[in-house]
């Protein structure tokens, strides 16, 4: 206690008053001084009040803490109601908020998005919209792909030009699945690319400001963890704002000019003209009208440049990108001779992309693999479903614990398990040009015999791996699977093999689950592979179907990653080889570019009437699928099929096919019975050999053709020209998120013409069953995912 004298009267009432109480005079004919805890105040109420033992009668006292006025703390604080906390001040989190991985509540949104697009197939008396769930999960691919886009700008053995081509792919890859796929990204994705451009190195606050402006109109409101990334990407763009950039559009070539003769080098990324087409979208984001502002990473539109080892004097020269060094043809526009290949790319380019460009041979540090989904059976129909078939059994409720991934049977209703098969495609020997002929060896490990194959320069072989012992009909067509059992892992020293096929919604839950166990170091190339298998082939499966390229990180310090890798996606295994075999033509055709002599091979690089990949110029697909003119039922229907191009009537073509599956069965049952009385002639008294070769009879693969597979087949792989303009098979989607739509069901013309050709055979045959065809959320699958078969 402390007597008042020490204290003016008027701060001791205005520090009784702000404490709450009254001035009060203790009394000992109120209170016992001595033994009461209680007084009576000004109002009348009793309070408790501070011990006054020790101090003398009748004196005023307040408490003080470092000598300053303070109202008591010392109560029982079991009393207390409600309890007081221990700390008084804000007690931030250990863990920090996640920044490039979903929180809690934006997972338990998109789980609740995801049930809410599913289809629930019941009838709906309004336009439900079909094309929800497809899109949903190309969102989600497409921010499991972000995701891993800060990581590759953190790669210290990369340049900032480098560093600013990654982030206008980025930037290009989302303007183009926004603009051709609709697809729209949600806030987490929208997060890792604003932390992207803070990563950068450059001045990025003219992206920044039209991605907030763009995430906005997509109806998100940022939270406090996207708005605090947002603010540092600002503040880092501010600091660069007066740093001069090195990077120059176009391309650069260096003449020596002390008589050196310069090591000329091929960039093997202009062979992937999926990278030029997201860099010139990505250029886009910046003013149309500011040539300055436009300038920045070099394209990837250069085929090769010229390196000194002596750069002590050297002369920069500034080319345009879509010219080069003796034709202006290498660089076309980007919607120029568009045609329908049944292969997609992806390729991993490391920073060392360029290969020695010689005449001589020299070890090329690619690597080609092959992916393909035809590899699952139903086991009760014997049933190979379509790639989006497989993406339909996703139509179901999801939650972040489910880790099934089987589907049901499109056909039958039977769990099955979907499975990705990889291969890789080994370049044993490298590449030799010899009097202007381009010549190399290459193998695949699926080759049992182990025998190289040869290839020509300007020769493409047709199909290198159809076996058809009884049908003699395409693989896509076959009822059975005969590039081995998909239930078996295979493994050869991990070249090749098969994975589990999961659902982009899956894909990211289990890649956010990685990146929360081992760092952001797991967006490594080698390290997720060997980590998980499963999450890598089917996150480069995906790149391969929106033709993105691999957005992991190939900086490992152990020099292992040092290879470029590029990977071709299809429906089927051989027609995925083809498109390894093709890119070994590419590749050994630019090494050899700046040795030939004659345009042809130029000409058959940048400027083939067949695709404007270079990666896929010697991929013929006319010579691959020219067998089917020369089978007996195919060009059968495909005549039919060429006549309903006029009238759009898939009706005579329906016909055309059951007719031919008419006398498929009757040849098949004759081919039988002959069968079966060679065997029972040679197995004359032993009852056994004769039972098993009747079992083996009845389990003989149906000859009939599924007559919605035929017909597609040969509408996309057969005169493209004519049957892509009168019968496409994909159309696009609409826009935006949304319940009820005005366009409802996803329905190309092929299959709107084939469900009416359908439906009216039927009713003229009687048929109980109905013709099968793709479902509708199928149908939505392959419109916005692209179409394989």
């Amino acid at each position: 206690g402390i007597d008042d004298k020490q204290f003016p009267n008027d701060n001791d009432a205005a520090t009784q008053a702000s404490s709450g109480y009254a001035e009060t005079t203790i009394s000992a004919t109120s209170v016992d001084a001595e033994a009461s805890t209680f007084a009576i105040n000004a109002s009348g109420d009793i309070v408790t009040m501070p011990s006054v033992s020790g101090l003398p009668l009748n004196a005023r006292f307040v408490y003080c803490v470092d000598g300053q006025p303070s109202f008591p703390t010392s109560f029982d604080l079991d009393y207390f109601f409600p309890k007081e906390p221990e700390v008084l001040a804000t007690d931030s989190s250990e863990v920090p908020p996640p920044i490039l991985t979903r929180s809690e509540r934006e997972r338990d949104e998109a789980n609740r998005m995801c049930n809410m697009t599913i289809s629930r197939r019941v009838p709906q008396k309004q336009h439900r919209c079909l094309w929800q769930l497809p899109k949903y999960m190309g969102s989600q691919f497409f921010g499991a792909w972000l995701m891993c886009i800060p990581n590759q700008l953190c790669q210290s053995n990369i340049s900032v030009n480098e560093k600013s081509k990654i982030l206008l792919r980025a930037l290009g890859a989302l303007r183009t699945l926004r603009s051709h796929r609709r697809i729209v990204a949600d806030e987490a994705a929208y997060r890792a690319l604003i932390v992207a451009c803070g990563k950068c190195g450059t001045d990025r606050r003219i992206e920044l400001m039209k991605l907030y402006g763009l995430m906005r109109t997509d109806g998100i409101f940022p939270n406090a963890v996207t708005l605090g990334q947002y603010t540092r990407a600002i503040a880092e763009g501010f600091s660069r704002r007066s740093e001069e950039s090195h990077a120059k559009s176009g391309m650069q070539i260096v003449v020596p000019t002390n008589g050196k003769k310069p090591s000329q080098k091929v960039n093997l990324e202009v062979l992937d003209s999926n990278l030029q087409s997201l860099e010139e979208s990505g250029l886009r984001w910046r003013s149309r009208g500011n040539s300055s502002q436009t300038q920045d990473a070099p394209l990837s539109g250069v085929i090769y440049s010229d390196v000194v080892k002596d750069q002590t004097e050297v002369k920069h020269t500034n080319i345009s990108p879509t010219k080069t060094f003796d034709t202006a043809t290498t660089h076309r526009p980007s919607k120029a001779k568009r045609s329908w290949i049944p292969v997609s790319c992806s390729s991993s380019f490391c920073n060392s992309s360029y290969v020695e460009a010689t005449s001589e041979s020299s070890k090329m540090r690619v690597r080609l693999y092959a992916l393909w989904s035809r590899t699952t059976t139903c086991e009760s129909c014997s049933y190979i479903p379509l790639d989006e078939e497989i993406q339909c059994g996703w139509d179901v409720i999801h939650s972040n614990a489910d880790n099934d991934p089987s589907i049901a049977c499109p056909r039958c209703g039977s769990a099955i398990t979907p499975q990705l098969g990889y291969e890789e495609v080994l370049i044993k020997e490298t590449y030799e040009t010899k009097n202007d002929e381009l010549s190399f060896v290459v193998s695949s490990t699926h080759d049992e015999t182990n025998q190289s194959i040869e290839v020509s320069r300007l020769e493409n072989e047709p199909n290198v791996t159809r076996d058809t012992p009884l049908q003699g009909i395409p693989p896509q067509l076959e009822s059975n699977i005969h590039d081995g059992n998909s239930s078996t892992d295979r493994n050869d020293e991990g070249r090749t093999g098969f994975v589990t096929y999961i659902s982009p919604h899956r894909l990211r839950l289990l890649l956010e689950q990685l990146v929360f166990e081992f760092g952001e170091e797991v967006l490594d190339r080698d390290r997720l592979r060997l980590l998980n298998p499963q999450v890598f082939f089917n996150l480069w499966w995906y790149s391969s179907r929106f033709s993105l390229p691999l957005p992991l990180a190939c900086s490992a310090s152990d020099g292992i990653d040092n290879e470029s890798l590029c990977a071709f996606a299809s429906w089927d295994k051989g027609v995925a080889i083809q498109g390894c075999l093709s890119a070994a033509k590419a590749i050994a055709a630019a090494q050899a570019l700046p040795f030939s002599k004659e345009r042809l091979l130029r000409e058959k690089l940048f400027d083939n009437p067949n695709t404007d990949m270079p990666l896929l110029a010697f991929f013929n697909l006319q010579n691959y699928a020219q067998q089917d003119w020369d089978h007996e039922d195919l060009s059968e229907v495909l005549v039919t099929l060429v006549k309903a191009c006029d009238t759009r009537d898939l009706l005579p073509v329906v016909e055309c096919v059951f007719r031919r599956n008419d006398l498929r069965k009757e040849e098949q049952e004759r081919s039988g019975r002959n069968n079966s009385m060679d065997l029972s002639f040679e197995s004359a008294g032993t009852s056994t050999f004769s039972l098993g070769a009747s079992m083996d009879l009845s389990q003989r693969p149906s000859a009939e053709l599924d007559c919605y597979r035929t017909i597609l087949y040969l509408a996309r792989y057969q005169c493209q020209t004519a049957f892509h303009a009168f019968f496409p098979t994909t159309t696009r989607a609409c826009k935006g998120y949304h319940f009820w739509c005005a366009q409802g069901t996803p329905l190309p013309i092929f299959d709107r013409a084939f469900r009416e050709a359908a439906d009216e055979y039927s009713k003229k045959n009687n048929m109980i069953v109905p013709v099968p065809d793709a479902s509708d959320v199928a149908l939505g699958f392959r419109c916005v995912f692209g179409h394989l078969i």
